[in-house]
C-alpha cells in the first residue's frame, strides 16, 4: 500500500515546477487551498525489488486518483480503495499520514531536479524506508476548480457478486 502513497507524493512534488522559484512550502500552499493538480508520470525504483511503472495522477489536497496498470487507487483523504480491474478485487483501508505528511518526510530526499517548463525529473532516495527512485511528470496542470470528493472514491456496492473486497477498516 505505499507504493500508490509514493506515487502521489511525487506527482505533488512534481507541481513545484508550476514555478520555477516554487518550493516545497508553495507545494504545501497550492494543496492546501484546494487546488487540483494533474499529470502523466513514470517512475523507476531500485534497489532489492526494481520495478517501473507509469499512469496519471489527479490530486487535491489530502484526496487523490491514480491509474496505473489496470488499477485504479482512490483516496478521499480519510478512506483509501485499491481497484484491480483485472482480477475484480478491491481492498479498502484508512488513508493514513495525508500527502503533505509525506511531502514533508520526502523533501529533503529529492534530488537531480529538472524541470524544462512541460516536464519535471527528479530523484530521490529514502534510505529509512529503503527507497531509491527517479521520477518524471508530464503534462502538469494545475485547476483552480475544486472537483467535488466523489471524484476521490470508490462506490463498492455498485459491484456485482464476482469481485472481491477486502475490508481492511
Amino acid at each position: 500500500m505505499k507504493r500508490p502513497l509514493l506515487i502521489a507524493v511525487c506527482a505533488v512534488l512534481s507541481i513545484s515546477a508550476w514555478g520555477q522559484s516554487a518550493i516545497i512550502s508553495d507545494v504545501i500552499a497550492i494543496l492546501g487551498e484546494g487546488r487540483t493538480v494533474s499529470c502523466s508520470y513514470s517512475y523507476s525504483l531500485r534497489g532489492d525489488f526494481p520495478m517501473k511503472g507509469s499512469g496519471t495522477a489527479v490530486l487535491c489536497g489530502d484526496m487523490f486518483h491514480l491509474k496505473e496498470n489496470g488499477t485504479d487507487n482512490y483516496s478521499d483523504g480519510v478512506t483509501t480503495w485499491t481497484v484491480d480491474n483485472a482480477s475484480r478485487e478491491v481492498v479498502v483501508s484508512e488513508s493514513g499520514p495525508s500527502i503533505l505528511e509525506r511531502i514533508k518526510s520526502y523533501a529533503g530526499q529529492v534530488r537531480d531536479f529538472r524541470f524544462d517548463g512541460s516536464t519535471l525529473h527528479c530523484s530521490a532516495v529514502s534510505e529509512s524506508e529503503g527507497l531509491d527512485f527517479d521520477f518524471q511528470a508530464s503534462g502538469i496542470k494545475v485547476e483552480e476548480a475544486t472537483p467535488s470528493a466523489d471524484a476521490f472514491r470508490f462506490d463498492v456496492s455498485s459491484l456485482d457478486k464476482s469481485w472481491i473486497i477486502t475490508d481492511l477498516r
